[in-house]
């Protein structure tokens, strides 16, 4: 399901990115609309779909609590933090194609594993990182084969064109000879 996710993800958001003509921050603005739609299924997840918040925590505490200095702060961090992969990653899949954003962020991906394991003792197991591996490798053997398969396309289209213009010059020359006689 993920795999199939994934795919329908890549090739459609670059669809929209393509076909719809926004600006850069409309792009972002577009892609936090479309997120803010799946909040309420979140938060009906999170705390049921009958009772939100279960009446176990008042409006009252929840407000102080995130008014401290202590909160608030990461909280906006994270919001500019939000804002800013968004507008970088919506641009990246406008100028990049689909695979070549997919082989990106595996890549990002390897960096995070990377620096993960050296700093911190919970990590990914050493198969896991493995199979990364192998993904991040298949990844590039596809995209090695469409560079193929454009220069043969590519080649194929130069020779075409190069039996169009001898072709061209023997008639020329053929009706210079005949109009000479």
């Amino acid at each position: 399901a993920y795999l199939a996710t994934m795919a329908i993800d890549m090739v459609l958001v670059k669809k929209v990115v393509t076909e719809v003509h926004l600006e850069p921050w409309g792009l972002v603005l577009y892609n936090n609309a479309l997120a803010l739609l799946c909040v309420p299924l979140g938060v009906i997840m999170q705390y049921g779909d009958t009772k939100l918040g279960g009446g176990q925590v008042d409006d009252g505490s929840i407000r102080d609590h995130l008014a401290s200095i202590e909160v608030a702060s990461p909280v906006l961090l994270s919001c500019v933090l939000a804002v800013a992969i968004s507008f970088f990653g919506m641009n990246a899949r406008k100028a990049l194609s689909a695979t070549t954003f997919t082989v990106l962020g595996v890549a990002n991906k390897v960096g995070t594993i990377v620096i993960n394991t050296t700093v911190w003792n919970h990590h990914a197991p050493f198969v896991a990182i493995m199979w990364l591996i192998v993904c991040m490798g298949g990844a590039v053997l596809y995209s090695e084969s469409v560079k193929q398969q454009n220069k043969r396309k590519h080649s194929n289209l130069n020779e075409e064109m190069e039996k169009e213009r001898e072709y061209e010059s023997k008639v020329m020359a053929n009706g210079k000879s005949s109009g000479a006689v």
